[in-house]
């Protein structure tokens, strides 16, 4: 079951590719997206119908946006695995930062490969080069508050605001903000937070933060921008004080591996994709092996998928920028089949490249 809801003159195309443009055509999480939006809060469960009765187990998911929301609702049969299809095996990063907040159960996320868990009352926050997926094992309850980086500067700036020039802020949160609110393309860094024990009070303070924020996104008022952006700022306040959390803060990898990935999509860019792993070895002087390991790690894709998302990337742009017919896209860039082609582009598109031309034309 679907249910949209969208403030007056909003596009639903708009809303569409806002709410569901974080995955390919299979569903599967794309290995990098986006938000032209300041903020989104997705909320996430999986809960039985019926304590009583646990046979019967649904799945929710919820995106509430400042241009209008979206709740969605699956049954899941428990004769079968009922993780299967919330578990996402690529690896993803944004271009914005990511705040976790497990409100009930238990949350797996691998991050880089490597697995944590998080429980009721953790949360975790991401910078923008942190590949991770989340894995559901239990019932749960997680919200996480996604923040586009311009919008999150706004907030750093007013948190250090100080009129007295002897009130300081300093914290690992800020500490944290301060390094990756620059265009920072290589660290790695994201912080856990854990909370005390009989945290309860501070639990329902975020609770409260959380639920004006979503009230005032879904009626807002003229004063709303003021009240979600201060709601915010009391938020990271909250989070930025050591009598709350125990703070984690994390860096991940090395220099000259983010440097051996960032030669990899160069590559990928330069030959769209049509690169093989041999070739690659001889440019970049590292061996085959090693260079699809880094490359797996880094984008959760092996060399040849990872090529293939620029491959199609390209393929879409002719389509849709040049009056040629597609046989030639298609050997322009290195296909001799055409059904592999034709195959290959409607999984990354969810639609034939002729379909594809015809909708962008």
């Amino acid at each position: 079951m679907f249910y949209m809801t969208d403030l007056q003159q909003t596009d639903k195309e708009e809303l569409q590719n806002i709410f569901f443009k974080d995955y390919d055509s299979n569903g599967e999480i794309s290995s990098q997206y986006t938000i032209n939006i300041p903020y989104r809060i997705t909320y996430s469960c999986l809960m039985p119908d019926n304590i009583m009765d646990k046979s019967e187990i649904t799945y929710a998911l919820t995106y509430i946006t400042p241009i209008g929301s979206m709740y969605s609702c699956f049954g899941m049969d428990t004769d079968k695995d009922k993780t299967v299809n919330l578990h996402h095996p690529h690896l993803h990063r944004h271009d914005f930062f990511e705040l976790m907040y497990v409100i009930d159960g238990t949350l797996y996320q691998n991050i880089e490969h490597k697995r944590h868990v998080y429980t009721k009352g953790s949360l975790c926050i991401l910078n923008k080069n942190v590949r991770h997926t989340e894995e559901y094992n239990t019932d749960f309850k997680i919200l996480f508050l996604q923040l586009r980086t311009d919008f999150m500067m706004d907030i750093y700036n007013s948190l250090k605001l100080d009129l007295f020039n002897h009130f300081e802020n300093k914290s690992d949160l800020m500490d944290f903000f301060k390094t990756n609110l620059t265009d920072n393309k290589k660290s790695k860094d994201y912080m856990d937070f854990i909370p005390f024990k009989d945290n309860d009070s501070i639990a329902h303070q975020i609770h409260g933060i959380f639920d004006t924020i979503i009230n005032e996104t879904l009626s807002p008022t003229q004063q709303s921008s003021i009240i979600i952006k201060r709601s915010l700022e009391d938020l990271f306040g909250i989070l930025s004080s050591p009598k709350h959390f125990s703070t984690i803060p994390v860096k991940l990898g090395g220099d000259t591996e983010n440097d051996l990935f960032d030669k990899i999509t160069s590559a990928m860019e330069y030959t769209n994709g049509r690169i093989s792993r041999s070739e690659l070895s001889e440019v970049l002087n590292y061996s085959g092996s090693y260079l699809n390991d880094i490359c797996k790690k880094h984008s959760g894709l092996s060399i040849f998928d990872y090529g293939m998302t620029f491959c199609m990337k390209e393929a879409a742009r002719l389509l849709t920028a040049s009056n040629e017919n597609i046989s030639d896209i298609m050997n322009e860039l290195g296909f001799t089949n055409p059904s592999h082609f034709y195959k290959t582009f409607k999984k990354h598109y969810n639609y034939t490249p002729a379909q594809y031309r015809k909708m962008h034309l």
